[in-house]
């Protein structure tokens, strides 16, 4: 099921971009050069799948060459695979003879097009589509999300906790775990000290030993918390201090879940300041 009217546009439009089927006219950007050449009767002719196919691997080549293009940029191992021959290969295989004939003159125009933006650019251009086609992606499951959470006021604002909350969830709607998980973390901690522990007097009475989050939460249960929101309370210590201390247990313990302990925070928080 779709949410978003505006990802199903523009996932549209990413195609033409990224197969460079687009121009700039007198004010108006033309997505379909082909579409709009038709329609003001310069040529004659109908889309046909092999418009589609072009497009699909275009916008696959794109993303798969800027995906590792950014790897390399950001990441210490796991550089995507190259996938460009085997999307061609696979294009291929679908295609009839004339239609291979076809596709390879295309290829040919679409290259020597004077239309073309991404010549000159580097890895700049295929950075840039791989980073749209992941925004458009998210934008439909992102709205999806949003869309569940209740809108939240409190007699009492937040203020420690109130910039950690706000990126927990840009985390966790971009898909961030781990980030998510211990802004989670931190965003209780802030709250546990703005609402139960002000003046710091239980962290100065603990010994070497002792947990200040763990004994902030034991005295939220006798005056803001149940033992359901303090069972929460604790999965999303022990989820943050994880995703720090512990990768291999986070991603098999506790990424599967990180929606679930957002969501979680949420109802511990509205509970503590409430």
């Amino acid at each position: 099921m779709k949410h978003s009217r505006r990802a199903v546009i523009l996932a549209k439009v990413l195609e033409y971009i990224n197969n460079d089927d687009w121009v700039s006219r007198d004010g108006f950007l033309i997505f379909g050069m082909e579409a709009f050449e038709i329609s003001m009767g310069e040529l004659s002719g109908e889309h046909t799948e092999l418009d589609d196919a072009i497009r699909d691997f275009a916008t696959k080549f794109q993303v798969n060459k800027g995906d590792r293009a950014i790897a390399k940029r950001i990441s210490l191992h796991n550089i995507p695979k190259d996938s460009s021959e085997e999307s061609l290969l696979e294009l291929l295989s679908k295609l009839s003879k004339e239609q291979r004939t076809e596709l390879q003159d295309s290829l040919r125009s679409n290259a020597a097009s004077p239309n073309r933006t991404s010549s000159g650019q580097g890895d700049g251009d295929t950075i840039d589509a791989a980073l749209a086609f992941e925004a458009i992606r998210n934008l439909d499951d992102t709205l999806a999300r949003i869309t569940t959470f209740d809108e939240m006021s409190f007699g009492e604002k937040p203020n420690r906790s109130a910039e950690y909350f706000e990126e927990a969830h840009r985390c966790d709607l971009s898909g961030l775990r781990i980030a998510s998980a211990v802004l989670c973390r931190a965003v209780l901690e802030a709250a546990l000290i703005e609402t139960i522990d002000p003046n710091l007097k239980i962290k100065s009475g603990l010994n070497s030993k002792g947990g200040h989050i763990g004994a902030m939460i034991h005295e939220a249960a006798k005056l803001h918390l149940d033992q359901e929101r303090v069972k929460a309370a604790r999965d999303i210590h022990q989820a943050g201090n994880t995703a720090i201390h512990d990768l291999a247990k986070f991603k098999k313990e506790y990424a599967p879940r990180m929606r679930y302990i957002v969501d979680n925070l949420r109802k511990v928080i509205i509970d503590l300041y409430e």
